[in-house]
């Protein structure tokens, strides 16, 4: 009995360690980042003590928001893609995956004035973020969209720095 005490010990410490480190093993490469395709606009920002009321609107809240607008004009009007990051406000790095997305912590819309689009939504991927040392975050994401039946249909795959930018009044 006695030196069953400290194997208990020495295991349950372990597991401690191995939960709490969890997240300090995200590492996200400097290099190869992606670009804005051609004759698009991108704009990556992020809001801390923010939360999403909508895909569109940006309000005081307990997390960081990070948001990915790319619009294409297509002659008569444009297309525009918002992808939408809800992710802890403590932390200095995050990793979300394919849970996150089904509670809704990661969201998806298309919109356009003169086009038919089929609705997307996320539907597996993961999202993975370390803060910078000039205050950007850097984001690794792979984003899979699919139908409301859960087809596969796209993906979005993004690794660049977003800006910090302020929660519009």
């Amino acid at each position: 009995m006695k030196t069953s005490k400290p194997i208990l010990i020495f295991i349950i410490s372990a597991l401690l360690f191995y939960a709490c480190s969890e997240n300090n093993d995200i590492k996200i490469e400097k290099y190869e980042l992606t670009q804005c395709e051609k004759n698009i606009e991108c704009t990556l920002k992020f809001y801390d003590k923010a939360d999403m009321k909508n895909l569109f609107t940006i309000i005081e809240g307990q997390y960081r928001v990070f948001s990915l607008s790319k619009v294409k004009d297509i002659g008569s009007c444009d297309i525009e893609d918002r992808l939408m990051i809800k992710a802890p406000l403590d932390s200095e790095l995050f990793s979300l995956n394919k849970k996150d997305i089904q509670d809704g912590k990661i969201v998806y819309h298309s919109s356009c004035a003169c086009c038919n689009l089929v609705t997307l939504i996320p539907i597996d991927g993961s999202v993975k973020g370390v803060q910078g040392e000039d205050g950007k975050w850097l984001l690794d994401l792979n984003v899979i969209l699919g139908t409301v039946d859960k087809v596969p249909f796209d993906t979005i795959i993004v690794k660049q720095y977003f800006t910090k930018a302020s929660i519009p009044n």
